[in-house]
């Protein structure tokens, strides 16, 4: 997927849980419909970079109530190349994350597969 800037709609903060952070990318696609990808990293920190870090990744398929997730099952992971602060004071976190298995449908049978895919988003750390 080549999602250009015009097209991408992109947050990130603090999971809700308080460990890690999590990345919601989101567009809409021609049909209207919209998709999601939310990467979470529950290990991360502010600033921190390395490789191997857990992910949590998750596919929403708006519009038609599909859910496909790696369901904590320790099967996804992150490198991460790089996470500056920028002048905002939020960070810029940029890296690749790769699934070792598909992710399952919640609430169906079918599956996707995610190829190392790169990514590049901003994470405001402020409390929730």
């Amino acid at each position: 997927m080549d999602w250009p800037a015009e097209r991408l709609s992109c947050a990130g903060g603090p999971r809700p849980d308080g460990a890690g952070a999590r990345l919601r990318f989101a567009r809409e696609l021609d049909d209207g419909e919209g998709l999601v990808i939310i990467l979470a990293l529950p290990t991360l920190e502010p600033g921190g970079t390395g490789k191997e870090f857990p992910a949590n990744v998750t596919i929403i398929i708006e519009g038609e109530a599909r859910f496909f997730s790696s369901q904590n099952r320790e099967t996804c992971w992150a490198d991460i190349g790089r996470h500056v602060t920028l002048d905002s004071g939020s960070t810029l976190v940029q890296g690749r994350v790769y699934c070792i298995d598909p992710l399952a449908e919640v609430n169906g049978s079918a599956s996707v597969t995610l190829d190392d895919s790169l990514f590049s988003g901003q994470i405001d750390w402020s409390p929730l």
